[in-house]
C-alpha cells in the first residue's frame, strides 16, 4: 500500500470507528487498536489529549499533526477521481484577491542605440472567497459495526467518488449559478455555441472554433483543456471516418486522451439534459482560472440528530428523520474551496447530441 493510500485509509478507519461508537470515543479507541494494528494512528487520533501549551515545549500538540496528513491524503485520493486536478488551474489562497492575465505581452529584438519597445500586459482583478462544500450521508450502524476490508473500501470509494464528481459538477456544469455565498460554475455566465452536428467533421469544426476563440483572447495552446461528459467522449472515441479508420485516434473511452494534442478529459459532473439527452463540451484555459482549496477535509459524526432526507433541503419547516430511532449514523465531510475565472477563460458548446 502506497503512503497516500495508507494515510487515506487511516482517515476512513477513524471515521468508521466514530460511526460505530459515536457515544464512546474511549471504547472506539480500544477497538481501533485491536482491529487496525497496521494503522495505530487511528487509535491515537481517537484518544489524543493535548496538554496546556507552554513557551518551551517545541512538540506541543504534535500528536494531532498526523490528522492533517491523513486528511490531506484522503482529499488527494478523492481529487484523483476528479478532473479538476488535470485542468492546469492557477492555485490561489482562500479569501483573498488576485489578478489573472487577460492580454498577452510581447518581447522582441532591440536595435543598437534604439529604445526598447514597451509591451502591454492586461490583468483582471479576481476576488477569491471561500465556501463550504459538503457531503452528508447516513448509513446503518451495522455496516460499520461489523467492519471488514470490503466495507472500508466501499465507504471510502463511495465518499471520495461523490465528493469528486460533486466538485466537478459545481465547477463545470452550466446549471450551477452563483449565490451570495457560493461561486457559480465557470461555465454559468458563458454564452454557449450550439453544436453543429454529430459527424467527425462537424465536431472537429466546433471544437477548433472554440479553441481558436481562446487563442484569439490571448490563451497559450498548452494551457487549454477540453472536457465533456463520458458519454460524449465514448461516442467520439468510437467514430470512424469514410475509410473505416478511427476519426479521433488520440481519444479513448477511458484513460489519458487528447484531441489534436489538446488534453481531453471526461467527467459525469458535466450533466446530460433534456429528452433525448444532450450534453456540453467545455473548452477552457486553466491558467486564467484561480482555484483555492486548503487541501483538507473535516469529518463529523452524529447519531442523535434529526435530518432532512432530501437532496434539496428546505430552510423552513420540513419532515425530519431521526438517526437514533432508525439505527443510523450520519457522516458529514466538509471542505473549503473557491474558483474565479477571468473573462474569456472558458468556451462552451451545448446541445451536444453525441
Amino acid at each position: 500500500m502506497r503512503s497516500t493510500e495508507r494515510q487515506a485509509s487511516i482517515m476512513t478507519r477513524f471515521a468508521m470507528m466514530l460511526m460505530a461508537m459515536p457515544d464512546n470515543v474511549h471504547a472506539a479507541a480500544q477497538q481501533a487498536h485491536l482491529r487496525f494494528p497496521d494503522t495505530p494512528e487511528v487509535s491515537l487520533f481517537l484518544r489524543s489529549a493535548v496538554a496546556a501549551a507552554t513557551t518551551t515545549d517545541a512538540s506541543w500538540a504534535s500528536s494531532l499533526a498526523g490528522y492533517a496528513d491523513a486528511s490531506k491524503a484522503w482529499v488527494q485520493m478523492a481529487m484523483e477521481r476528479s478532473v479538476i486536478g488535470s485542468l492546469g488551474l492557477r492555485p490561489a489562497p482562500l479569501n483573498t484577491q488576485g489578478a489573472v492575465q487577460v492580454v498577452a505581452g510581447a518581447a522582441g529584438w532591440v536595435e543598437q542605440g534604439k529604445p526598447i519597445a514597451m509591451t502591454s500586459l492586461g490583468f483582471a482583478n479576481a476576488v477569491v472567497g471561500y465556501a463550504t462544500f459538503a457531503f452528508l450521508a447516513a448509513v446503518s450502524r451495522d455496516l460499520v459495526r461489523f467492519w471488514s476490508p470490503g466495507s472500508e473500501a466501499f465507504l471510502q470509494s463511495i465518499a471520495q467518488q461523490v465528493v469528486a464528481v460533486g466538485l466537478d459538477h459545481a465547477m463545470l456544469s452550466p446549471l450551477v449559478t452563483a449565490t451570495t455565498t457560493t461561486p457559480g460554475s465557470i461555465t454559468s455566465t458563458v454564452t454557449a455555441v450550439h453544436s453543429g452536428g454529430s459527424t467527425p467533421a462537424l465536431i472537429t469544426s466546433d471544437i477548433i472554433s472554440r479553441v481558436q476563440a481562446l487563442l484569439d483572447a490571448g490563451s497559450a495552446i498548452e494551457n487549454i483543456r477540453i472536457v465533456s461528459n463520458p458519454r460524449s467522449r465514448l461516442a467520439m472515441s468510437a467514430m470512424r471516418d469514410s475509410s473505416g479508420a478511427f476519426a479521433f485516434p488520440e481519444l479513448r473511452a477511458a484513460g489519458p486522451s487528447s484531441f489534436l494534442g489538446i488534453p481531453f478529459l471526461a467527467t459525469s459532473g458535466i450533466p446530460l439534459v433534456g429528452s433525448p439527452a444532450e450534453g456540453y463540451v467545455v473548452v477552457l484555459d486553466g491558467q486564467k482560472i484561480l482555484y483555492a482549496d486548503d487541501g483538507l477535509a473535516t469529518f463529523d459524526i452524529a447519531s442523535a440528530a434529526a435530518v432532512q432526507f432530501d437532496t434539496a433541503p428546505s430552510t423552513g419547516a420540513a419532515s425530519l428523520v431521526s438517526l437514533w430511532q432508525n439505527n443510523l449514523v450520519g457522516l458529514k465531510i466538509n471542505r473549503l474551496a473557491w474558483w474565479t475565472p477571468a473573462p474569456s477563460a472558458v468556451e462552451v458548446i451545448d446541445r451536444v447530441a453525441f
